[in-house]
């Protein structure tokens, strides 16, 4: 279980890296590409995982770390909420 949200800098996060204290090797050591890919821990669809960002299913878990629930193919993580803004014009 996370301790707070990783995109959140510091929330749950000592060394305020980008991966929550629960999932973080060394929470008092500052990594911020832990997996050594290229992709800074809070960018980084698969953190843990050096992974090439590939995401087939667009549920933003990376297709080497979704392997639970439906597998890569499936969208069963986190689907971000997009909000569209438009211009109003009162009279």
């Amino acid at each position: 279980m996370n301790v707070g949200n990783p995109r959140v800098k510091g929330e749950g996060d000592a060394d305020e890296d980008g991966l929550d204290a629960a999932c973080d090797p060394n929470d008092f050591e500052n990594n911020p590409d832990q997996d050594g890919d290229g992709y800074l821990n809070r960018d980084d669809i698969c953190p843990l995982v050096p992974s090439t960002q590939k995401d087939v299913d667009g549920d933003q878990i990376g297709d080497e770390c979704d392997t639970v629930g439906h597998g890569p193919d499936v969208a069963d993580g986190k689907v971000p909420l997009v909000i569209q803004a438009a211009e109003i014009t009162i009279k």
